[in-house]
Order: structure tokens, then sequence, then C-alpha cells
């Protein structure tokens, strides 16, 4: 995916995935970053920056952990490969 899926094709592939997420009843928790900004968390890299956003996101709001263990449910975290300006779509 790295190499072969980049650009709008990627931005597709992520925005289908969200809409056929959204039609099964499921949660998405997204981080969107801009590079050219200061991170947000004072990280000293974007990629950590929406690392630790997320984590903030699933511990203080979403609560994913508590509901995934009560529900029996199982959770799926895709993460962009590191190095590639596309990491962010």
């Amino acid at each position: 995916m790295h190499q072969n899926l980049v650009g709008d094709d990627r931005q597709q592939l992520f925005a289908r995935i969200l809409r056929l997420t959204k039609q099964a009843g499921s949660k998405a928790i997204v981080v969107i970053e801009d590079t050219s900004c200061a991170t947000a968390t004072r990280a000293p890299t974007p990629e950590l920056d929406v690392t630790r956003l997320f984590i903030e996101r699933v511990n203080n709001h979403e609560r994913v952990n508590y509901h995934l263990a009560q529900s029996g449910a199982e959770g799926l975290m895709i993460v962009a490969p590191n190095g590639s300006r596309d990491s962010f779509v």
C-alpha cells in the first residue's frame, strides 16, 4: 500500500473504509494532522502527535477499551507507514 496506493486513490480508500464502518454501525476515531503547523501536543514529530491525540481521545472521550471489553468486540487501528508524505490522508 505504501508505494502503490497513493494520492487520490489512497484518500478514496480511507473514505470508503469510513463509509462502510458507519454503515455497519461501527464508530471510528479519526485524527488528522497538518504537518505545516506546530504539533498540538508539543510532540517532536507529527506521527507522535497524532498517536498522542488518538490515545487521548480513546482514553478520555470514547472509553473504547472499556466498551470493547464489555461487549466482547474487537478493535482495529489503521496506521499509515512512516516516511511517506502520503502518511496523512
